[in-house]
């Protein structure tokens, strides 16, 4: 006996690219919804009333950053959903490019929904350098960034980004996951905001204490009296808004990640246009001998101890 099907949400055109259209015209409204109502900073000196109200845009900012993480997450479900339904219908009829044109979206926006969970979570725990101070470990910055863009260049495999590294042998501190996470927030801005033809440069450089990593686009670049409020909560630059939705969370969860792992970050517009975000981290071989020169001062006051 044939199994029934639900395919009440279903397109009837067997074409996975009208579950996608769905999904961009969720997307097209949320950035027009983002655009009207993107929160901004106050830098005027606040007057006794606007410090009595402080509470309650306090809790608008909260309740428009949970309507953009709420809009993020259901334009992917809707994309997914449908073309989830499309391929459980026994009755559509899909060439082969179609079938795998709706798993591709599939696959896309089920990553779409990690990356945005992932710093959901960080967000959340806001990691401090004390709690990974036992994760660092040596890291090849070379990479790690290659793992991250080639993951980028599979989803958008007409965008050009280049890794350009002018490191020596030495290698950087940090945790692997999350380096992995500041880059993949960074390149995704990168790809969000500049044009497909235009592309994507990494440079990986030193300094005399740190290993430096900068993300540089064309887009439409960085205001800069926005450039550190970019890094806050429930911000997000007014030329950001009007062009994508999002949530901005990516560049906070970013700048928690490089401090809590002994860094720093930083954003600034490119001479001839666009935008550079970068971050740095220190370099291990300072940092792995004063943290042995740590552990040999504890071990010789245990030592001591134990002699009285």
């Amino acid at each position: 006996m044939a199994r029934k099907r639900d395919t009440s949400d279903t397109s009837r055109n067997g074409s996975s690219e009208a579950w996608k259209q769905r999904g961009n015209a969720a997307d097209v409204a949320g950035a027009s919804k983002a655009e009207a109502g993107a929160p901004t900073v106050e830098t005027k000196r606040a007057s006794p009333v606007r410090g009595r109200r402080s509470g309650h845009d306090d809790q608008e900012e909260r309740a428009e950053f949970a309507a953009q993480v709420a809009h993020e997450l259901r334009a992917p479900i809707t994309v997914i959903n449908g073309n989830a339904r499309l391929l459980y219908d026994e009755r559509a009829v899909l060439s082969s490019h179609q079938r795998s044109q709706a798993l591709a979206d599939i696959c896309d926006e089920a990553e779409r929904m990690r990356v945005l969970v992932e710093d959901l979570m960080t967000l959340a725990v806001s990691p401090k350098a004390s709690d990974v101070v036992d994760e660092l470990e040596p890291l090849g910055l070379q990479s790690v960034l290659e793992s991250v863009v080639a993951r980028h260049r599979r989803r958008h495999p007409e965008r050009t980004i280049e890794i350009e590294v002018r490191l020596s042998r030495r290698q950087a501190l940090g945790v692997r996951r999350y380096v992995e996470q500041i880059v993949d927030n960074l390149v995704s801005n990168a790809v969000k905001y500049s044009a497909p033809q235009d592309p994507i440069l990494i440079v990986v450089s030193e300094s005399p204490s740190s290993a430096d990593v900068r993300v540089m686009d064309r887009g439409i670049g960085l205001d800069p009296q926005h450039a550190a409020r970019v890094f806050k909560p429930y911000f997000r630059a007014p030329k950001a808004a009007a062009m994508a939705s999002g949530t901005g969370i990516g560049l906070v969860v970013s700048k928690r990640l490089a401090e809590a792992q002994g860094g720093r970050i930083w954003a600034q517009s490119r001479a001839g246009g666009g935008s550079e975000f970068g971050f740095s981290l220190p370099l291990a071989r300072a940092q792995t001998a004063a943290r042995q020169g740590a552990s040999a001062t504890a071990s010789k006051m245990l030592a001591g101890a134990a002699a009285r």
